[in-house]
């Protein structure tokens, strides 16, 4: 009897089962069974037929692989998924239990996105570290090497999303993709809950729900390169000394031990664990935060933008020609003299673009049509991203009305008992 075919459900691909062991379906498999056909039916079925029979049996006996070996064995209440990494490549146990809550929801959104394709989910851990400590031997043996990929190329079209198909868990190796796509596209691609592309054997191109969760490796301790995009990607740093269960050894880390790790987070998903990090986690978020921040690439555009909204001026500053704002904000510190004491000035409360890029950046008045469009964008983006500061299209400055701008929030008052 020749082999069966079946449709996978997760990759859309046709393979058979011998015996318990799975594999491809191909072409030998075809000409076997049109043989077994004339051999026991005195007839040979076309081309044509051969293949729309194999199709329609094959879809009629689906399986989801990826669900069978979240399936495969029942959790024995042993707690093991919250110090996964921990445990496997050394992540620090921080006292805020950050590291164990991006463990858990992460785990705990790889498989929502198995048994509800196209949920939102934006959690990106990224494990960083020294190399050969196997970061990427874990992930692929999470996933199996069937339904894990590491060579996304990029982040930016459709031919990239094509990279997802048929994996579960995509590691951003070395950040390649990183390199190769703007801050925009890493953010849009990453938050993106579907993906157009045609199936195997299917003839058009359509939406699919994402079925894909992500996770990066880097050797890199500072990675990140925009303050907007960041609170997407969760640094967590590995080492060598910490680890208890070596990955790269089956013996240290049993392929049992890892079908328990599934088995908990699959339990942890049906009693509604989160798989998000949100201000409400408290010091978990203020971790985040920090960690963030330190894997954050030094950017001198930003930081020069930073310095001259954090800058005290003088109560006419916008009324001063352009090269009088740069010597308040440039030329005077405290202790020095100026034509204000420094006591009576106050925060920079509201700022345009064309005032931020000649008096911060030094702009010719007469060049920001030119060569400052470039960088609007980059301005609104890193403004808007911060908590006191936001974009208005009705500024009054200088006794101009309607500008487009932006101004600092007011900061709010706490209530006394």
């Amino acid at each position: 009897m020749p082999a069966k075919p079946f449709r996978e459900e997760f990759s859309f691909t046709l393979k058979k089962d011998q015996a318990g062991k799975i594999s491809d379906w191909n072409d030998d498999d075809t000409t076997e069974l049109v043989s077994w056909i004339e051999k026991h039916f005195k007839f040979a079925p076309s081309q044509r037929a051969t293949t729309n029979a194999i199709m329609s049996f094959s879809k009629k006996h689906s399986r989801n692989l990826v669900k069978e070996r979240l399936e495969s064995v029942k959790w024995d209440g042993k707690h093991r998924l919250d110090t996964l990494f921990i445990d496997t490549l050394g992540v620090e146990d921080d006292p805020a239990g950050y590291s164990r809550a991006v463990t858990t929801r992460w785990l705990v959104g790889a498989v929502k996105r198995v048994y509800e394709p196209g949920c939102k989910f934006e959690m990106v851990p990224m494990l960083t570290g020294e190399q050969g400590i196997g970061k990427s031997t874990l992930i692929r043996r999470l996933a199996s090497p069937t339904f894990f990929n590491s060579g996304l190329r990029g982040m930016k079209d459709k031919d990239d999303k094509i990279d997802l198909l048929g994996n579960w868990i995509i590691e951003l190796g070395e950040i390649t993709a990183f390199k190769r796509s703007t801050i925009e596209d890493i953010k849009q691609f990453i938050s993106d809950q579907e993906d157009k592309y045609r199936e195997p054997y299917g003839k058009l191109s359509v939406p699919h729900p994402r079925k894909s969760v992500f996770i990066g490796t880097t050797n890199e301790s500072e990675f990140l390169k925009d303050s907007t995009g960041n609170r997407r990607f969760f640094p967590l740093e590995c080492s060598a000394e910490r680890i208890k269960l070596d990955p790269k050894n089956p013996a240290s880390l049993t392929d049992d031990y890892i079908l328990q790790v599934l088995a908990e987070a699959r339990e942890a998903y049906q009693a509604g664990e989160k798989c998000y990090i949100e201000p409400a986690d408290g010091p978990i978020f203020e971790y985040s935060a920090r960690a963030q921040k330190a894997a954050k690439v030094e950017d001198p555009f930003e930081e020069t933008l930073l310095n001259f909204l954090d800058s005290l001026v003088t109560e006419n500053f916008h009324e001063l020609d352009v090269y009088r704002q740069r010597h308040i904000i440039n030329g005077d510190q405290p202790g020095k003299v100026s034509d204000l004491q420094w006591s009576q000035r106050k925060p920079l409360g509201e700022t345009t673009n064309k005032e931020i890029l000649t008096v911060a950046f030094g702009y010719d008045p007469k060049d920001i049509g030119r060569t400052g469009n470039k960088d609007y964008r980059k301005i609104k983006a890193l403004i808007t991203g911060l908590p006191n500061w936001e974009y208005s299209q009705s500024l009054v400055i200088a006794g101009k009305r309607g500008l487009k701008g932006y101004k600092r929030r007011p900061v709010k008052q706490e209530k006394q008992d």
